[in-house]
Parts: C-alpha cells; sequence; structure tokens
C-alpha cells in the first residue's frame, strides 16, 4: 500500500477536474496513475478509457512505466488507461479524421528540413528576416502559410506549424 500525504489523499478523494502541481518526486506520477484507476474502476463505461497526454515521450515513458508497476492497480484497470504523446495522439486523429477538414485521405508529416525545402522557392523569393521590413515579414509569413495549406489540402503533406496564422480554414485552429 502506498503511503499518500494528506493533499495527495485529497487529490485522489475529490472530483471533478483538479489541476495538480509538484516538484520532482513529489508523486504527482503516482496519484494521478491511482486517480485514473479509481476512475477506470468505479466511473467508466463498458468501452471507455482514461487519456494520459504529455508532451514529452520521456514523460510517457515514465508514467508507461508506473503504470506496470504499480500493485495496487488490477490488470483490468491498467488496460483502460492509455498514454500518449500531444503529437502522436493528434496525428493518429488527424490521419482518421482529417478528411473532415479537407485533407486528403493519405497523410505524411513534412519534417522541418523537409518543410524548409518545400518552401525555399517562396523563401527565396525575399531577402533574410533581419532585412525586411514589418510589411515584407507578413507578405513572406502569409505565402509560407498558403503554401502550408495547399500542402496539406493538395498533396497531403502536413507541417508542424501549418495553423499558425492560417485564418479562415478548414484547418483554423487545429494545431500540429
Amino acid at each position: 500500500m502506498v503511503d499518500l500525504t494528506k493533499g495527495q489523499q485529497d487529490v485522489l478523494d475529490g472530483g471533478g477536474h483538479q489541476l495538480v502541481t509538484g516538484g520532482p518526486g513529489s508523486g504527482k506520477t503516482t496519484v494521478s496513475i491511482l486517480k485514473a484507476s479509481a476512475i477506470a474502476r468505479q466511473s467508466l463505461n463498458p468501452g471507455q478509457r482514461i487519456l494520459f497526454l504529455s508532451f514529452a515521450r520521456a514523460t510517457v515513458s515514465r508514467v508507461m512505466e508506473a503504470i506496470d508497476e504499480e500493485k495496487e492497480i488490477a490488470k483490468t484497470e491498467k488496460s483502460r488507461i492509455e498514454v500518449d504523446t500531444y503529437h502522436s495522439f493528434f496525428w493518429r486523429i488527424l490521419k482518421t479524421h482529417g478528411y473532415l477538414v479537407g485533407l486528403p485521405r493519405i497523410l505524411q508529416v513534412l519534417a522541418p528540413p523537409a518543410e524548409a525545402i518545400a518552401l525555399s522557392a517562396i523563401r527565396g523569393g525575399f531577402d533574410k528576416d533581419t532585412k525586411l521590413n514589418d510589411e515584407e515579414k507578413k507578405a513572406k509569413t502569409s505565402a509560407e502559410t498558403a503554401e502550408r495549406l495547399r500542402l496539406a489540402t493538395e498533396e497531403g503533406k502536413i507541417c508542424f506549424d501549418l495553423s499558425i496564422g492560417v485564418q479562415n480554414s478548414p484547418l483554423t485552429g487545429v494545431q500540429f
């Protein structure tokens, strides 16, 4: 059995949305896992799962490892907890449902070097950023954004920052 502080127990006993903060080693991961396990055991309907999202792969690995090591969580509860990075989760959603926002059925991510090559013709039409005035910077950004959107909607090539600055498009608000 895990020894919990009063604050940690309050998190486990509390309902609704919660923001848990603390430094390294404060027990955030353990408490989150125990909370997810309790929700899986008490509140989920058949077929439902809990999703942990993180920006860092290292954190995802750490959480998955902690779930596997936690002896207080039943195997069935562990199977109902999914852990992923935001980018990986979003990519799965985009590949499955991107057609709903005007993307082709087959998609690929353009890594930054490939994106730079794809945008090189546009970038070659402008001076270095340090030599551009505000209006020229805006024109360059607009041209790059238009090309990123064209690459996505016509070729299925998704740049990481496609949605930045895209207005009135089917991808507005979609973060890559």
